[in-house]
């Protein structure tokens, strides 16, 4: 799993967040995480949630394993970083 925050972005954190988004990536939201947060997955078993919060952009990624459990694994590890912040 790798998490990055990314801070310091000022006005531009929400422009930057529409950036960090996929543009042919399925977004599930995700309620509950920041101001925005969405899910993606791709390949099975590689899952990503961005999150836009009022002052950074989190990311949090992970790859292999099972496809089963893997969204709620990356938001109970969202919780943990934005609890953080």
């Amino acid at each position: 799993m790798s998490v990055v925050v990314l801070d310091g972005l000022g006005d531009h954190t929400a422009s930057s967040f529409e950036l960090t988004l996929t543009k042919s990536a399925t977004r599930t939201p995700i309620s509950g995480l920041g101001e925005r947060a969405y899910y993606e997955v791709s390949d099975g078993n590689h899952g990503i949630i961005r999150i836009l919060t009022n002052k950074a952009i989190v990311m949090l990624e992970a790859r292999g394993g099972r496809k089963e459990g893997l969204q709620d694994a990356l938001v109970n590890a969202a919780k943990k970083v934005l609890s953080r912040m």
